[in-house]
């Protein structure tokens, strides 16, 4: 089973591509490396990674979900918001990461061997916090915290390249359903606060699917927080790893489950009882 494949999105950063179909930026910059995100940790991505620099590397992760920090174990040490530490030892099992491949694989998950799966050992988690700047040497990447999906949900401005991933915090597909997750009015408040950075970035990179956006993603999730705080929503059931929730807008599986139906781009899964 091939477990990861790359390609280069500009001159200092590549993208990687996990077996369920999770990404992974690499930074490069003329005195060391920068990896956003750990994948699921199955299939050795540190081997994948020193295959492609030799360069000191270092570990940012996202937030604590299992297919994002579940290979830090991989490489030992990481950055990660202190607000999601809990959160990553709870999703970073065999169990949580097994069950996140068969949600995501189905029958090809049975390719995949005991030893392909991350080891059990401790990561040495170190602050993550907004504001940081990490040189990389001529290459920069700068830490946003947008709390929503995750209370330590943090997206990482690339600066030289003027492109930001927004990751799990603003996609077409906003998970704001699991305790970890702000109330669909705080995750509002969040959106406004990361529109300051508008004039620092033209293309918005995504964790799922390999599309680029702008911030018209943003404003078109900022609307949708507006639709299901008025009540102006379509609440499709939604269902994911056992859990049955309503997402906002309907969607059209032509071109994509994740499609909305109506052509918007911004589309919210949300908690009923955790709007305000």
């Amino acid at each position: 089973m091939d477990f990861f494949t790359h390609e280069i999105l500009t001159p200092t950063l590549a993208r990687i591509k996990d077996v369920t179909g999770v990404y992974a930026y690499l930074a490069v910059g003329t005195e060391r490396a920068a990896l956003v995100d750990a994948g699921t940790g199955i299939g050795d991505l540190a081997a994948y990674v020193r295959g492609l620099t030799a360069k000191p590397l270092a570990l940012l992760v996202t937030h604590g979900h299992m297919d994002h920090a579940g290979g830090a174990s991989r490489f030992g040490e990481a950055f990660l918001a202190e607000e999601d530490r809990a959160l990553a030892a709870e999703h970073g099992t065999r169990a949580m990461i097994e069950g996140y491949a068969r949600a995501v694989l189905r029958g090809a998950a049975d390719g995949i061997g005991d030893a392909d799966y991350p080891p059990a050992a401790p990561v040495a988690w170190k602050p993550w916090r907004h504001g940081d700047v990490l040189d990389l040497g001529g290459v920069s990447v700068e830490a946003v915290r947008v709390p929503g999906h995750t209370q330590g949900m943090t997206c990482a401005l690339f600066r030289e390249d003027r492109m930001l991933l927004y990751g799990d915090a603003c996609n077409p597909f906003v998970f704001l359903f699991g305790e970890e997750s702000s109330t669909v009015a705080e995750y509002r408040t969040s959106l406004v606060a990361l529109r300051a950075y508008g004039d620092r970035y033209d293309r918005a990179l995504m964790s799922h699917g390999a599309e680029l956006f702008d911030a018209d993603l943003l404003e078109s999730c900022l609307a949708v927080c507006d639709d299901i705080l008025a009540g102006r929503t379509d609440d499709v059931p939604f269902p994911f790893m056992g859990r049955l929730n309503p997402i906002a807008k309907a969607v059209t599986t032509e071109g994509g489950w994740f499609r909305r139906a109506d052509g918007g781009l911004g589309n919210i899964v949300y908690d009923r009882a955790r709007i305000r």
